[in-house]
């Protein structure tokens, strides 16, 4: 990917979340809650961000997992950021740890149907990476006293300034 020019490092996004935010696969009817991932939410959010600033340095890493990638793919090109994607086959539990430790920020899911989280939340906060990922606060509130300190998004624009204060702050 070839990157803008503008000194100071890449910042890496890493979100492994499988591509579904658009149809419902046949006999899935019913679970769209469980099924969408939302993707769209966080291409469209680093989108606005990029538009607003250019010369911003980031890589977000996407894998190639989910029915709709080819969807995923026409957005973000629409969104003018194929140079700053690089997609990747789907990777073992294993080797997500090193994408995990290699990232500055964790993308899961965007969801508001959704009300738990699921393992690349805590694997990325086993890591000390900041994840940013829809977080039910009330339904997950029931099951931890203290909420894992994930930075909540159901939206385009919230995406959008969660990442550009991570982007900007280093020492999150």
């Amino acid at each position: 990917a070839q990157l803008p020019s503008e000194t100071g490092p890449v910042s890496i996004i890493v979100a492994p979340a499988r591509h579904h935010w658009r149809n419902v696969p046949p006999g899935m009817m019913g679970m769209e809650r469980s099924w969408f991932k939302n993707n769209n939410v966080l291409i469209e959010g680093l989108g606005r961000l990029v538009a607003r600033r250019p010369g911003l340095k980031v890589l977000m890493v996407f894998f190639e997992c989910g029915q709709e990638v080819a969807l995923s793919k026409d957005l973000i090109e629409r969104c003018g950021l194929t140079a700053r994607v690089k997609w990747l086959p789907i990777q073992c539990k294993l080797a997500m740890k090193e994408y995990f430790n290699a990232a500055d920020v964790v993308c899961d899911q965007f969801h508001p149907g959704i009300a738990a989280f699921g393992a690349v939340v805590g694997e990325a906060l086993a890591c000390g990476k900041p994840v940013i990922s829809n977080l039910n606060r009330e339904t997950n509130a029931e099951a931890f006293p203290v909420l894992p300190p994930i930075l909540h998004a159901t939206e385009p624009a919230q995406v959008e300034a969660h990442l550009e204060r991570l982007i900007d702050d280093q020492t999150y």
